[in-house]
């Protein structure tokens, strides 16, 4: 009997420390089960943050292959821009030193056209006054030729 009670006493500290040890495990799977919770919930935070941030990063990327076009497309006219400004300033450097020749057969022609001017009206006011002489040679010729007369009629 002593150690019936004996037994009986060892099987009560058993049945007393397994269902210590189920309290305790129990207490560890809920402080578990509110760690998976909050582990989840972080999770899904972070999941959902990663996904704002990957169509953050698309967006950026096309922006940036845009970007890209419109620099493409901007280096090809300033270029091209480049190209006609380099014509333009070849076909000034041919008009420009065109004009200077121009600009000197001007002045060569002024100035023969000035000589030309002068020599004309000297020429003019020599023709009028030769003009003016032989009018007055025809004139006084006339004369003479009238007194010719009356005398030749005279005799």
């Amino acid at each position: 009997m002593g150690q019936l009670v004996l037994i009986q006493e060892s099987e009560k500290a058993l049945i007393n420390g397994l269902q210590s040890e189920k309290a305790h495990l129990e207490l560890t799977l809920k402080e578990n089960l509110a760690l998976k919770e909050q582990y989840k919930m972080k999770c899904d935070q972070v999941q959902q943050m990663y996904e704002a941030l990957f169509r953050e990063a698309q967006t950026f990327k096309r922006q940036i292959v845009g970007v890209d076009e419109i620099k493409k497309d901007r280096d090809e006219r300033v270029s091209a821009l480049r190209m006609e400004i380099d014509q333009l300033q070849g076909q000034l450097d041919v008009l420009t030193s065109e004009h200077a020749a121009l600009k000197v057969h001007k002045k060569s022609l002024s100035e023969d056209f000035m000589r030309l001017n002068d020599d004309y009206k000297t020429l003019q006011s020599n023709l009028n006054l030769s003009n003016d002489v032989r009018q007055q040679a025809e004139d006084s010729l006339t004369e003479l030729q009238k007194q010719y007369r009356a005398v030749k009629e005279a005799f």
